[in-house]
Formats: structure tokens, sequence, C-alpha cells
């Protein structure tokens, strides 16, 4: 019924009136009404925009199970713009989310990084190797975790030393978003080598590679040195290097590291560019980060329907991770018309590849 008065469907529309409706039914207990409050509130563009009750009601949604609006939770604290800075805080919700047998692979890969990184935590490798392994169970599909967990082989933090390990993890993260760099990730180059000599040897090979412009191997270095807290730096530059050629994973990686401050500073507008450089050049997971740029105002205005835009883009070419991201939008109606039926169409697809976020929203839906 709130919808009907929201878009005029049937009845005069009403926004206030629709907005009274939805307050009553999560008053009720409805904690993915609730969630939606919580979101509608920190639309920056909202007429109804307030940072008190978003929270408010995040903090409802969560405190009801919602593993989301934890998530979300973790988000605002830890980044502390729109409230206080509380790394404790911060942490509570993410634990909270990791821990629900419902979590999403956001959620266990967050607290991997915490443990991993010493964030808020205790540094602990054998719990962030955990962590990312989970997330990993949950979607295999996601580029970061498979790295940060092939890191923990290749090092021996938190599990046996494995480089055999290792390799099939940097393999699947090559194979889900670097596809067009498997040939500099040693198929053709023994792959198979467990000693450091020949770990040393391939990454000298890229060195040179890189050094003389290839900006494939530039990508690569850039990957090898990204997880090395004191070369970041390095990283940051070889990113750089790649991406002023016009390379687009380099643009996109760039732009990562613009966006959490890797190597370089923090610069939500210099992310956004650069993953709008790589995302026009056909970059899947650089269009599913552009989108949600748009959909949260991360760097340029909130805008749904240009957030809907590079979602679709993203699906159109295989990218499974964004596929929730695009239910949600038809569910909650964010730049689309609410359709639960197109809705519950992606989250199937999503649950089809093992995503514990969209299976729970089935089970919310159908």
């Amino acid at each position: 019924m709130s919808q009907c008065y929201e878009l005029g469907h049937g009845v005069k529309k009403d926004p206030a009136k629709a907005l009274e409706l939805d307050i009553k039914v999560a008053e009720s207990g409805d904690r993915d009404m609730q969630f939606f409050l919580g979101r509608s509130y920190l639309k920056e563009d909202s007429k109804i925009y307030s940072v008190e009750e978003g929270v408010k009601w995040y903090r409802k949604a969560a405190l009801n199970g919602d593993t989301s609006a934890m998530f979300k939770l973790g988000n605002l604290y830890e980044e502390g713009v729109l409230v206080d800075k509380d790394l404790d805080e911060a942490v509570k919700w993410y634990r909270l989310a990791a821990e629900d047998k419902y979590s999403s692979d956001d959620a266990q890969r967050k607290m991997g990084d915490l443990y991993y990184y010493g964030i808020g935590v205790k540094q602990d490798y054998t719990k962030a190797a955990r962590c990312y392994q989970r997330a990993v169970d949950y979607d295999r599909d996601v580029y970061e975790q498979q790295k940060m967990l092939g890191i923990c082989y290749e090092y021996g933090r938190g599990v046996k030393r494995d480089f055999a390990e290792a390799m099939k993890h940097y393999r699947m993260a090559a194979r889900d978003t670097h596809r067009s760099l498997s040939k500099y990730l040693g198929i053709d180059y023994k792959l198979e080598a467990e000693t450091d000599e020949a770990c040393l040897e391939l990454a000298n090979s890229y060195k040179k590679a890189a050094d003389q412009g290839d900006s494939e191997a530039q990508v690569i270095i850039g990957l090898y040195y990204i997880h090395q807290y004191p070369r970041r730096r390095e990283a940051f530059e070889w990113y750089r290097k790649a991406a002023e050629q016009g390379n687009a994973v380099g643009q996109r990686l760039l732009g990562v590291c613009y966006e959490y401050g890797l190597g370089t500073w923090v610069d939500s507008v210099e992310a956004f560019n650069c993953y709008c450089k790589a995302a026009a050049q056909g970059d899947s997971e650089a269009q599913r980060l552009l989108g949600i740029c748009y959909e949260c105002g991360y760097g340029v205005k909130q805008n749904y329907d240009e957030a809907v835009k590079w979602y679709r883009k993203s699906a159109a070419q295989g990218n499974t991770c964004v596929l929730k991201r695009l239910g949600d939008c038809y569910c909650y109606g964010y730049g689309v018309e609410k359709d639960s039926a197109e809705a519950i169409k992606l989250y199937t697809q999503a649950a089809a590849k093992g995503d514990e976020y969209a299976k729970f929203q089935l089970s919310a839906l159908t």
C-alpha cells in the first residue's frame, strides 16, 4: 500500500502517507522495512535525509538479525563520516554480521582484513585466514578474498606455507577478474614450482617486462607489492603507470588504491574517475564498482539510475558479484520501480552461485 502512495498508483500521490505506512510496518518488527528506512533516511538527495533516523533504523534492523544492516553500521563507524569514528563499535557490528549463518562474503572479508592488518583488533593471521576461507566458501567469484587467501598461503600467515595452494587462489583471482592477465600469472611459466628461487625468478621476469613498459606486467608487479605494507606506494605507482597506458585493470586497481588509501591518500573523486575510465573500456568489475559509487554517492552525486545502468552492464558481461546489488535495486526500488519478480530472478541467479545474502533475500521474498 505504501508503494501506491509513493508512486500514485490508484491513489493520489502522497510520499508523507507512504512514509507513515512504512514506519508502521517497521515498528511492527519487520526488519526488511527497518533496513529500507535506514537506507532511505541516509540518501543524500532524500527529502527525509536524517543521519540520526538512518542510524536508528539500521540499528533496529541489525538487532533484529539483518546482516546487511550490521555491515552498514560497521561501515558507518569505521569510516566516521556520518557518525563519530568508533573502531570498537565497527568491529562489533562486523563481527556480528560475520558470525551470522546468513553472513555475506563481504562481512567475512572485512573481518579478515581487520584481523590481517590489526585494525580495531589484535593482529591475528590465523583468524584472518579463517575469515578469508569462509568468504571464499560463500562466493568463489570475488577477486579480493581469493587474493588475500593466496597471500596467506604464500607467506605462511595463519596457515602452513604452501606455494601450490597460494597459486591456486591467485589463479582463481585472475580467472574471475583478471582474465586478460592470465598469461602473466605463470600459466606458461613454471606455475607449479614451489621453491623460493622459482618464485623469485618469476617475479623478476615480471619486473623486467614492467620496466620495459608492459602495462599488464606493471599491473602484476603492483599486485605483488600491494599486500606488502611498506611497498604499497610502489604498487600504487605501478598501477598508475599501467593506467596511463590505458590498461583497464590498472585503471580500476588505481581506483581501489584511491578508495582505500593504499599507497596514497583517500580520494573518492579520483577513485570514481579511475573506475569511470576502466568501466568505459568494458571492465566488468570496474562497472560494478562504478555502480556502487553512484548508488552510495561515493565521489559523485548519488544517482540510482546510473547505478542500475552500470550494474546491468556488469551483469551482462557475466559478473555474478553484481547480481545481488541489482536484485536489491529491484527489491527496494532504487533507480527502477519495485519489481519483486525481477528481484527474485536476480537473487536466484546469485544464489545459484553460492551467494548467502541472495539466499537470505529469497527466503524473505518467497
